[in-house]
């Protein structure tokens, strides 16, 4: 399997687990390896945060800043439509304006409303998934992932 952990990293020997392989999977031994050996590792895309407790606790820390636009900016992108989709998304709020939209959607969204759209979602996923089969190839966003919450 193409997931790796490299002892030698340039940057002080932490796990680097490549998450853009293909074939990588988050229930591989070495990512349960760099788990053990460290609460994060580093990536192609960044750092990972491999434990919970450690995961909790950066989420609650309010030093961290949550910044979407500016993570955007810091990684040259200051418009378009990765920009516009990742911006506005309720995880890149903080304070009061994410409390409030949170409560609006926690509202919409209990268990038990979530629990009774799965069978809805796993139809509406089963169709697509036979109507693309059928065809042999797809282009997958277009044909799979924003058709499936209209059903």
């Amino acid at each position: 399997m193409p997931t790796t952990v490299d002892r030698g990293s340039p940057s002080g020997g932490f796990p680097f687990l490549d998450v853009a392989a293909p074939g990588f999977g988050f229930g591989a031994p070495e990512v349960a390896e760099a788990q053990a050996r460290n609460w994060y590792a580093e990536s192609p895309v960044g750092l990972l945060v491999l434990r919970y407790a450690e995961a909790h606790a950066l989420l609650r820390d309010q030093r961290l800043d949550h910044n979407g636009m500016r993570f955007m900016e810091m990684n040259g992108i200051t418009g378009g439509p990765i920009h516009d989709w990742f911006v506005p998304m309720i995880m890149n709020r903080d304070g009061a304006h994410h409390r409030r939209l949170r409560g609006r959607v926690s509202k919409a969204f209990t268990p038990k409303v979530i629990a009774g759209l799965r069978p809805f979602i796993r139809t509406g996923a089963r169709q697509l998934a036979e109507r693309l089969a059928s065809r042999g190839e797809c282009e997958f966003i277009e044909d799979f992932a924003n058709p499936l919450p209209l059903g």
